[in-house]
């Protein structure tokens, strides 16, 4: 008798565990959808992004591309900041756009022991969160 009732408050609480709450589910579905409408919204695009160190002077160039979303770049050496954020200029207004980034190197950056500058390029939402950003280093003691 006792293994008779234990065996059915068993299955009773496994039945109980196993069964899926509707109005959970749903919810979670509307906050995947409404997360991957927000992704589908905002997007940046970097390619043939070419760093060069020449005549004093560090250049990136490249193309990017972005829905509802502007551009931006940094640059940091160690933890110096070279380049405080600013906004990546565009030739075009339509899919892919050229951009050129010129930074002077400094007796600073040059003396840093640190030989390496971070530039960090990276597309903004209208609410000032950045959105995919890269990373590209530029070694100066490599000239």
């Amino acid at each position: 008798m006792r293994y008779i009732v234990f065996l059915l408050l068993a299955f009773s609480l496994i039945a109980c565990s196993n069964s899926e709450n509707p109005k959970n589910n749903e919810q979670e579905s509307n906050i995947k959808t409404a997360s991957e409408a927000q992704e589908q919204e905002v997007a940046a695009n970097f390619r043939n992004v070419e760093v060069r160190i020449t005549g004093g002077k560090i250049e990136m160039v490249g193309e990017a591309k972005g829905k509802n979303i502007d551009f931006f770049y940094e640059m940091k050496q160690g933890k110096a900041v070279v380049k405080k954020e600013s906004r990546i200029p565009f030739d075009t207004e339509e899919g892919w756009k050229k951009f050129t980034i010129q930074q002077d190197i400094t007796e600073d950056m040059k003396e840093n022991e640190d030989p390496v500058v971070i530039i960090t390029a990276y597309g903004k939402t209208s609410s000032g969160e950045k959105v995919n950003p890269n990373y590209i280093p530029v070694d100066l003691s490599y000239r």
